[in-house]
Protein backbone atom coordinates (compact mmCIF):
# COMPACT_ATOMS: atom_id res chain seq x y z
CA UNK A 1 0.00 0.00 0.00
CA UNK A 2 1.54 3.52 -1.24
CA UNK A 3 1.23 6.57 1.54
CA UNK A 4 -1.18 8.03 -1.17
CA UNK A 5 -3.53 5.16 -0.90
CA UNK A 6 -3.33 5.25 3.08
CA UNK A 7 -4.10 8.82 2.99
CA UNK A 8 -7.52 8.19 0.49
CA UNK A 9 -8.51 5.27 2.91
CA UNK A 10 -8.22 7.79 5.84
CA UNK A 11 -5.47 6.16 7.24
CA UNK A 12 -3.52 8.62 9.60
CA UNK A 13 0.34 9.09 8.43
CA UNK A 14 2.92 9.72 11.41
CA UNK A 15 5.94 10.30 11.67
CA UNK A 16 8.63 8.20 14.20
CA UNK A 17 9.90 11.35 15.93
CA UNK A 18 6.17 12.36 17.20
CA UNK A 19 5.34 11.44 19.83
CA UNK A 20 2.42 9.68 20.83
CA UNK A 21 -0.70 11.53 22.01
CA UNK A 22 -1.46 8.82 24.34
CA UNK A 23 1.30 10.32 26.71
CA UNK A 24 0.55 9.27 30.83
CA UNK A 25 -1.11 13.19 31.97
CA UNK A 26 1.72 12.61 35.07
CA UNK A 27 3.98 13.64 31.84
CA UNK A 28 2.52 16.40 30.74
CA UNK A 29 4.09 20.01 31.75
CA UNK A 30 1.81 21.95 33.58
CA UNK A 31 0.47 24.84 31.65
CA UNK A 32 -1.40 26.59 34.59
CA UNK A 33 0.29 29.10 36.66
CA UNK A 34 0.66 28.36 40.51
CA UNK A 35 -0.81 30.90 43.21
CA UNK A 36 2.16 33.35 43.98
CA UNK A 37 3.16 33.20 47.59
CA UNK A 38 4.00 36.74 47.67
CA UNK A 39 1.10 38.47 46.09
CA UNK A 40 -1.56 35.77 46.19
CA UNK A 41 -2.01 36.24 42.21
CA UNK A 42 -1.68 32.96 39.75
CA UNK A 43 1.38 33.70 37.46
CA UNK A 44 4.49 31.75 36.52
CA UNK A 45 7.26 32.08 39.49
CA UNK A 46 10.22 30.04 40.01
CA UNK A 47 9.84 28.30 43.51
CA UNK A 48 13.35 29.18 44.19
CA UNK A 49 12.42 32.94 43.61
CA UNK A 50 12.28 35.33 46.61
CA UNK A 51 10.72 38.31 44.29
CA UNK A 52 7.34 38.79 43.22
CA UNK A 53 7.64 41.33 40.00
CA UNK A 54 4.19 42.29 40.59
CA UNK A 55 4.64 43.03 44.68
CA UNK A 56 8.06 44.68 44.08
CA UNK A 57 7.84 46.29 40.89
CA UNK A 58 10.85 48.63 41.33
CA UNK A 59 13.16 45.43 41.28
CA UNK A 60 11.76 44.27 37.99
CA UNK A 61 13.74 45.15 34.65
CA UNK A 62 12.41 48.38 32.80
CA UNK A 63 11.27 46.59 29.98
CA UNK A 64 9.06 44.09 32.09
CA UNK A 65 7.62 47.12 34.13
CA UNK A 66 6.39 48.77 30.33
CA UNK A 67 4.75 45.45 29.12
CA UNK A 68 3.09 44.83 32.45
CA UNK A 69 2.07 48.10 33.57
CA UNK A 70 -1.79 47.33 33.75
CA UNK A 71 -1.61 44.77 35.87
CA UNK A 72 1.28 47.10 37.96
CA UNK A 73 -1.71 49.35 38.60
CA UNK A 74 -4.62 46.83 38.70
CA UNK A 75 -1.86 44.94 41.58
CA UNK A 76 -1.29 48.08 43.36
CA UNK A 77 -5.65 49.11 43.40
CA UNK A 78 -6.21 45.16 44.82
CA UNK A 79 -3.49 46.01 47.32
CA UNK A 80 -4.73 48.98 48.57
CA UNK A 81 -8.32 47.71 48.93
CA UNK A 82 -7.56 44.66 50.98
Amino acid sequence: MTLVNKKRQGGRLSSPNKRSDLRDSNQLKRTTALTCDICGINHFKSKESKICFLAESEKAPQEWRDLNKKRIEAYKVRKDKS
